[in-house]
């Protein structure tokens, strides 16, 4: 697989479990160790989220994992999906929204265009 024009080596880091705090909302379980990185691409929007495309070779990847450049930048995972090419599967690559990682938090500096519930 390859990401077209990419502009990074993006990595990740899987949540393992999570348990459910006192309010039942499900808090993720530690990250694992960095996976990767592969070529991968970044781009921000206006309103402050970001776009990757990430190798499928991190798939699968799901809500709250951490995305993590060469540079230590991270990105938390708001949803990714694996978008295949049945003409061309050498082009086939993984979408995910994301938002900028505060340190050693899960959540948002602040919510971005209210895509975030609960924060």
């Amino acid at each position: 697989m390859a990401v077209l024009m990419p502009n990074t080596r993006l990595g990740i880091r899987t949540r393992t479990g999570g348990v459910e705090d006192r309010h039942g909302d499900t808090v993720p379980g530690a990250p694992a160790a960095l996976l990767g990185p592969w070529p991968g691409r970044t781009k921000e929007a206006d309103d402050g989220t970001w776009t990757l495309a990430v190798d499928t070779a991190a798939w699968p990847i799901s809500e709250r994992d951490i995305i993590e450049d060469t540079a230590g930048t991270q990105w938390v995972v708001r949803s990714a999906n694996l978008l295949r090419n049945n003409l061309d599967p050498s082009v086939d690559y993984v979408r995910v929204q994301a938002y900028l990682r505060a340190a050693g938090d899960t959540k948002p500096p602040r919510d971005p265009g209210g895509l975030i519930p609960g924060a």
